[in-house]
């Protein structure tokens, strides 16, 4: 996100568009891609760190698969929800 707001003007850039709480989502879903990457202590961390925080408040880590689907599935659920909620958001801003 950082780098379309170098990149790109504001009238176009579509991040701009959706809110707060779909681009805290969306640096969650980087984090779990990002570990899943790496798998180094670094990448680690910090999806723990993102795990600890609300909604979730998990004290202990858990690997992507298994957070994606405690709860019956939810976490995946809200996941590709706000994937979609996004685009969506993004493809009107274009039209």
């Amino acid at each position: 996100m950082s780098f379309f707001k170098e990149v790109i003007v504001d009238k176009l850039n579509p991040f701009k568009k959706i809110t707060k709480i779909q681009k805290e989502k969306i640096i969650f879903a980087y984090k779990i891609r990002y570990y899943l990457a790496h798998y180094s202590e670094f990448s680690k961390i910090k999806l723990f760190r993102a795990y600890q925080r609300e909604p979730y408040k998990y004290r202990i880590f858990l690997e992507p698969g298994k957070f994606l689907l405690k709860q019956q599935g939810r976490h995946f659920e809200e996941l590709v929800n706000n994937f979609k909620m996004a685009s969506i958001q993004m493809r009107t801003i274009f039209k």
